[in-house]
């Protein structure tokens, strides 16, 4: 049972000395192109990823992620004019490094093992090797806490060793 009408019908077939017949056996065929040259065959080129392209994509993304580490692995310098010391106790807005109580000057910057600044409320009352600078008051203006190599480098109750250290004469 089927439906009738002239939009459902069947097309007519095509007898062999038609005009429509005799024109399709003159033109000539047309090849398909790919569209992307150099693609995959059976692929269509605006979709997939070449081999070339992973293999970009992956020097890129891991170029990046070594420069990304480079400044992590560098080693922190330190002011000529900080001290190093243990901090005893920390309780806002005073600091105990070794024997003495020193307070926090407004906008003190206290900087954690990864040279990131954190908050006074961050910092664990332990004891702590750090590196502190005092401002012309006698507050303490900078605070670095140290990682265990760094303690070991700057021994306590010396400057920061410079840098680059001036010429002796």
């Amino acid at each position: 049972m089927g439906l009738q009408g002239p939009a459902l019908q069947d097309p007519p077939t095509e007898r062999p000395g038609s005009p429509l017949s005799r024109r399709r056996d003159t033109m000539p065929a047309v090849p398909k192109l790919n569209p992307v040259p150099f693609a995959p065959a059976g692929r269509s080129g605006r979709h997939g990823v070449t081999t070339v392209q992973k293999f970009l994509l992956a020097f890129i993304v891991s170029f990046m992620a070594l420069l990304c580490t480079a400044p992590a692995l560098a080693e922190r310098n330190f002011p000529q004019s900080a001290v190093r010391g243990d901090m005893k106790a920390f309780k806002y807005p005073t600091m105990k490094i070794g024997d003495r109580a020193y307070r926090l000057s407004p906008g003190c910057r206290i900087y954690n093992k990864q040279n990131l600044i954190i908050m006074p409320v961050a910092v664990q009352n332990t004891p702590t090797p750090i590196m502190y600078m005092l401002d012309t008051r006698g507050d303490v203006s900078q605070v670095w806490l140290l990682t265990a190599t760094e303690a070991l480098l700057h021994p306590p109750g010396r400057a920061a060793i410079p840098v680059n250290p001036p010429p002796s004469r």
